[in-house]
């Protein structure tokens, strides 16, 4: 039991300590690995009894046998028997020795973050995610500003009180010992992207985000361990009482005090707190970590040094508190800011460590100087480095570069024109000016995806059934009508649906009876008429309810609300396309999301009161171009009250003033839209001429060109 145990909180903490086969002779190389290790612990600093290797005292002549603290589940019959299964009846041999018991942990630990993810998310209190991301921050500060930057690069140096702060929210982050974590990670930056790297990035992805966790470290790994110097942090005090009550100081500040806090002073039930705190915030603070050893080894721009993998990416810099600038990190592995910049948006640790050198906890904080910087960008340039932009010029050659930055298709080609003559100033105030359109086109596309929500989904398919949707797009334009922050879809339906029925009575819920501003936005101001809600409670809405993309909506409503109208588009430009992160939260929070409301809006007001009304001169919906081109084809309004199960709601459906009819006609050529509805040109024809204004163009165009009087009997 005890070894299971054991076993277990070794996986926890991320133990990347190796399990060797048995040699050829079995039991006998076994016993004798077992004596070495006896005769070679009194001279081995390891305090830790619970059964974790130390790959430091393996010889050069047994490398591939030795093992100093035998794990008995790992090299049992068990394991040499589910690897020969697998083998046997899937085919497939591995080529290194997987450590299974790792293996069904992290599958174990990730089943359940995501199903308690899934189900208690939305559940949760304000006060919980709060709790969350405080632990969740503590324990980055602990990986990334003591094990990273003090102990293992030695950046800055820190006072007894920090570094016991460091050591406990180490503990919160559940990884290895610090001494482990250390070894590995000077191993790594010794050896990087060779068989001696404990998680080599040229084995790919997932060998290096969490593959090298499941498989016994390459031998050559094991063999460079040995010759790393850690004297240093054997001598810390603050390490030694780690390593010694490693199991205690896990399951304490890991585990324990996460899920009882939330519980006992909080209010929180206990299930909700032992599964969002040991399972969804401890699993992801595992894989922010190990993004910085997958992602940002292989994705990202190289502008210090093009000849490592090591890269800088922005979105692993977020999530990992500033350790995404990987590319600099390598170059110059002893900055205690671990970036050029050291930007408090992207690299929250290095506020704090400027905090604590603030009251003399953290001092001795080293950095490069710009000098060395400036003469290694020169030496290993990178097209995708500006410097103008690093050390924050403002001028237009410095504009022009940091837009090269931010629109990567250009960079390579912009970066490689000298800005020095007038000519070439002026084609880089041109192209400034292109890419700044190129830019604000970003918020077109969010826009234009809510409009399309709106106009092709909540209104043209839900609310009128114009047309039928497979699986695939309906979950497209939920999302897409997510960004567009309205209503829940049942709601916006419900109320739509009443107001053609009762349109301009008490009952219309937006009556344009009653003036613009109240059919634009005062209907939302006031309480709604109780006709209104009266005739509303007799709207069939049972197809509705009967679907399942309306369900799932209907459920996290206010979670993809907020996912989707305000966290994705702002977050999308700032991490991924170089927009400062006010200026994308402005554009696409405030601007973007009250202009699509506005275009909506006019639908109801503008599009009520003026324009022709050439299909039924007897009701108030009107035909208005200019609404039409804001709200993606919605504008046609005369005809659609008097057509409304028309796929295109206008006759003409032209894709100039019709956006939306055209990506449904794409849709519908790909099979994911079908059975489109639209009326008769004869029924049109017939109605037009009985009850419209006058105002319809005569020339033949679309539906009213010449029917031939075999298909108009055959309409009749």
């Amino acid at each position: 039991m005890t070894v299971g145990i054991t076993s277990t909180l070794q996986f926890i903490a991320g133990n990347s300590a190796q399990y060797m086969k048995p040699g050829p002779n079995g039991q006998s190389q076994q016993a004798a690995a077992a004596a070495a290790a006896a005769a070679a612990s009194s001279t081995v600093p390891d305090t830790n009894n619970n059964e974790m290797e130390d790959d430091r005292t393996v010889s050069d002549k047994d490398i591939d046998s030795y093992l100093k603290h035998y794990n008995r589940w790992q090299q049992s019959a068990w394991g040499r028997t589910l690897s020969d299964l697998v083998k046997r009846y899937l085919g497939y041999e591995f080529e290194d020795e997987v450590k299974w018991n790792n293996v069904f942990m992290i599958g174990i630990f990730h089943v359940i973050a995501v199903w308690s993810f899934l189900h208690y998310v939305f559940q949760a209190t304000p006060i919980t995610y709060l709790w969350g991301f405080f632990v969740g921050g503590c324990a980055g500060f602990g990986v990334t500003g003591g094990v990273h930057r003090l102990w293992c690069h030695r950046s800055y140096k820190a006072k007894l009180p920090l570094r016991i702060i460091l050591m406990c929210c180490y503990s919160i982050a559940g990884q290895n010992t610090i001494y482990d974590w250390v070894r590995d990670h000077r191993i790594h930056h010794k050896y990087s992207e060779t068989n001696g790297d404990p998680h080599n990035a040229n084995r790919g992805f997932l060998y290096a985000h969490v593959g090298w966790l499941m498989l016994r470290k390459h031998p050559e790994c094991i063999k460079k361990g040995r010759l790393i110097d850690m004297s240093d942090i054997v001598s810390d005090p603050v390490v030694q009482f780690h390593h010694k009550n490693f199991v205690l100081m896990k399951l304490l500040f890991c585990f324990i005090l996460p899920t009882f806090i939330p519980w006992y002073f909080f209010g929180e039930t206990f299930l909700m707190s032992f599964f969002s705190q040991c399972f969804v915030r401890y699993v992801l603070s595992l894989n922010f970590t190990w993004l910085v050893n997958s992602a940002a080894h292989l994705y990202g721009n190289h502008p210090y040094d093009k000849r490592i993998n090591p890269a800088e990416n922005r979105a692993v810099s977020v999530v990992a508190m500033g350790e995404g600038w990987h590319n600099y990190h390598h170059v110059f592995p002893w900055d205690y800011k671990a970036a050029e910049l050291g930007n408090y948006s992207v690299n929250v640790t290095t506020f704090w460590l400027d905090v604590f050198a603030k009251i003399g906890w953290a001092y001795d904080l080293k950095e490069p100087s710009k000098d060395l910087v400036r003469r290694t960008i020169e030496k290993r340039w990178h097209t995708h480095y500006c410097p103008d932009r690093a050390h924050g010029g403002s001028s237009s050659t410095g504009r022009l570069l940091g837009l090269t930055i931010r629109v990567h298709r250009f960079a390579k080609v912009l970066c490689l024109y000298s800005l020095s003559n007038r000519k070439q100033k002026l084609s880089g105030s041109v192209l400034c000016f292109f890419l700044n359109t190129l830019l604000c086109n970003k918020r077109f596309f969010v826009g234009g995806c809510a409009g399309f929500g709106v106009t092709a989904g909540a209104h043209r398919l839900w609310t009128h059934r114009a047309y039928k949707a497979k699986l695939p797009l309906r979950i497209i334009l939920m999302c897409c009508y997510c960004l567009s922050g309205q209503n829940s879809l049942f709601d916006w339906v419900r109320d739509h649906r009443i107001h053609h029925k009762y349109s301009e009575t008490d009952a219309d819920p937006h009556n344009s009876n009653r003036g613009f501003f109240y059919a634009h936005v005062g209907w939302l101001l006031i309480r709604k008429h109780p006709e209104c809600i009266k005739k509303g409670r007799l709207i069939d809405m049972s197809d509705v309810l009967a679907d399942p993309v309306i369900q799932f909506h209907q459920r996290y409503f206010m979670a993809l609300k907020i996912l989707f109208t305000f966290l994705v588009p702002s977050m999308v430009p700032w991490l991924f396309l170089g927009e400062p992160l006010y200026l994308s939260f402005l554009a696409n929070c405030l601007l973007r999301y009250v202009l699509t409301l506005n275009f909506t809006w006019l639908v109801n007001s503008a599009a009520h009161i003026y324009g022709n009304k050439p299909y039924d001169s007897r009701i108030r919906p009107a035909e208005n171009r200019a609404v039409s081109i804001v709200s993606m084809g919605e504008g046609w309004h005369n005809y659609h009250h008097v057509f409304p199960w028309d796929y295109k709601a206008a006759e003409m459906g032209h894709y100039s003033v019709n956006v939306t009819t055209f990506w449904l006609d794409v849709f519908a050529k790909i099979g994911w839209a079908y059975d489109l509805k639209e009326p008769s040109k004869e029924l049109v024809r017939r109605t037009l001429e009985k009850y419209g204004d006058g105002t319809h163009i005569t020339a033949p165009i679309g539906h009213l060109k010449e029917v031939p009087e075999q298909e108009t009997t055959k309409s009749r």
